[in-house]
């Protein structure tokens, strides 16, 4: 069973995500921002990492840097819908610079997610 990190400081959004890829037979772990992301992350290995971009703390693009400098290969999906200063194609193509596999604009269709998902693992 492919394990998957969902990095979101929306709570609401992080337990519909969390509750729907269960749902599809993943194991799931959640972190309510960037910095809870890389402690998670520094404890257990993922198949695959979902990380927003805007977050208070360490933002998603800060996270998706240092996942990349500690591994290359854990695929990376970035989710944004914009936020502060930060346009979500901006935000999106950064995270595309920095190594995210793929982006995604909020808001999407979960089954969106779950493709892209499924498509992430299977390579």
């Amino acid at each position: 069973m492919a394990r998957i990190l969902i990095v979101e400081d929306n709570l609401e959004m992080l337990e519909i995500l969390k509750m729907s890829l269960e749902k599809a037979g993943y194991d799931v772990i959640i972190a309510s921002g960037g910095q809870a992301g890389l402690d998670e992350y520094n404890k257990h290995q993922f198949d695959l990492v979902i990380t927003d971009i805007v977050m208070p703390d360490v933002d998603g693009l800060a996270f998706v840097k240092a996942v990349r400098l500690i591994d290359k290969t854990t695929k990376i999906i970035a989710i944004s819908g914009g936020g502060g200063e930060m346009e979500a194609s901006y935000a999106l193509n950064v995270a595309d610079i920095y190594g995210a596999d793929y982006e995604l604009y909020k808001p999407f269709a979960l089954e969106e997610l779950l493709q892209m998902t499924k498509a992430c693992l299977a390579v």
